[in-house]
């Protein structure tokens, strides 16, 4: 993910795992690799997330790049 560094983006996904918004699965041992997915938890927060983005959109001004 651009812009996060690799130690922010772990120690946000497993506050999210510990809170049960995502689950983690090893899918690899060797490279360990893992894949998150949402819980249903975690699923029910898409229509919240959506409706923000909306909002966003319609209330937030762009960035004026020649101020």
């Amino acid at each position: 993910m651009d812009g996060v560094s690799s130690k922010v983006l772990s120690e946000s996904l497993d506050n999210l795992q510990n809170r049960g918004i995502v689950r983690k699965e090893v899918v690899d041992r060797s490279p360990k690799r893992v894949k998150y997915s949402l819980t249903e938890l975690g699923s029910r927060l898409e229509p919240v997330i959506e409706e923000m983005g909306k909002w966003g959109s319609n209330n937030l001004k762009k960035p004026d790049r020649y101020a």
